[in-house]
């Protein structure tokens, strides 16, 4: 609330709205909202927010954008060398094509 331009903080709540284990605590239309301002923010840039942006129009059903924007963050990542992101976003995208969003599971 201090900060409401952070893209950090902003991508954070998003995942967690958009990706929670519990569906009780999962808000895909929060997620979609606090991901865009912050892809907003970092000028559509930053390969983890664009996987969040990714996530959160999956969790409400919007999943063409949510392949085209995990393809986006896939892209990016693989640009910058980050395999790890890279990798997690290829198998999120993979739900995505069939239909289904991705949810954290708890360990």
């Amino acid at each position: 609330r201090m900060q409401p331009d952070w893209p950090e903080a902003l991508d954070k709540a998003a995942w967690l709205f958009a990706t929670g284990p519990e569906a009780q605590y999962r808000d895909g239309p929060a997620a979609v909202r606090l991901a865009e301002r912050a892809n907003r923010l970092t000028g559509f840039g930053e390969p983890t927010c664009l996987n969040t942006l990714a996530a959160a129009y999956a969790e409400v059903g919007r999943f063409p954008e949510a392949i085209e924007w995990a393809e986006k963050a896939r892209a990016k990542a693989q640009a910058r060398n980050d395999k790890v992101l890279a990798n997690q976003t290829e198998e999120r995208l993979r739900l995505y094509q069939t239909g289904r969003a991705y949810h954290h599971t708890q360990n």
